[in-house]
């Protein structure tokens, strides 16, 4: 009976580990496209930096005359790069803040395996122990604190 509850609880601390695992990589992979998507976004933004570079080079090659007209287009560059920085920020700060919540239910799910080792090591430890006691009363007490620890 020992070998039958202690295969058991391996078995059930092994799951756990398997699946805490399989969240993990599930988590990295969501990690990894987060990651690609702000890279796309970067060489985006980097593009459109190029071309309104070039853009700006071509009117001055032409020959803008209209001091007002330049201004318009250095406002509108400005404000341009202004959102490029404030939307760089915010990707930052939303990866930022989905990593956070990603190691945080990475350090959740390893306590709780953590505390499953722990409950079944307990629950082993009060069993081998009950299972050394000669008397009949002894072992129901054990199995009694068995129970109220596999049910935590």
């Amino acid at each position: 009976m020992a070998d039958s509850m202690g295969s058991d609880i391996g078995q059930q601390v092994l799951k756990a580990v398997y699946e805490l695992g399989a969240q993990v990589k599930n988590l990295s992979e969501q990690v990894k496209n987060l990651s690609e998507q702000v890279t796309g976004l970067t060489v985006r933004m980097d593009k459109l930096e190029a071309r309104m570079d070039k853009q700006e080079e071509w009117l001055q090659r032409l020959g803008l005359e209209l001091m007002e007209t330049r201004e318009d287009v250095k406002r509108l560059r400005a404000g341009l790069m202004a959102e490029i920085e404030q939307t760089r920020k915010d990707l930052r700060t939303e990866l930022r803040v989905e990593i956070a919540a990603i190691r945080t239910d990475l350090q959740l799910g390893s306590r709780q395996v953590h505390d499953r080792i722990d409950r079944n090591s307990d629950a082993m430890l009060m069993m081998t122990s009950g299972l050394q006691r000669t008397t009949t009363a002894r072992f129901d007490t054990m199995e009694q604190r068995l129970h109220v620890l596999e049910a935590r």
